[in-house]
């Protein structure tokens, strides 16, 4: 797994909603839509190592299928 983004730290915060962000496809999955994309999401701790909160993995073309379903 190669990270290709980050998003911001939103502290103290149950109902947290992240600035949208785009990336080329060339820096997502190198132009290849067959590749798994794997999201993430962790709770921040400034004691400790980060905690998972969650994650899925879904192959970019599905992703990209259904995302763009939702706007027809």
């Amino acid at each position: 797994m190669i990270p290709v983004h980050k998003t911001e730290v939103i502290m103290n915060n149950l109902n947290p909603h992240w600035k949208e962000f785009s990336l080329p496809l060339h820096i997502l999955c190198n132009n290849k839509y067959d590749l798994p994309l794997m999201i993430e999401c962790y709770d921040w701790d400034s004691n400790s190592d980060p905690d998972l909160i969650g994650k899925f993995q879904v192959f970019f073309f599905l992703f990209l299928f259904f995302h763009l379903d939702l706007y027809l």
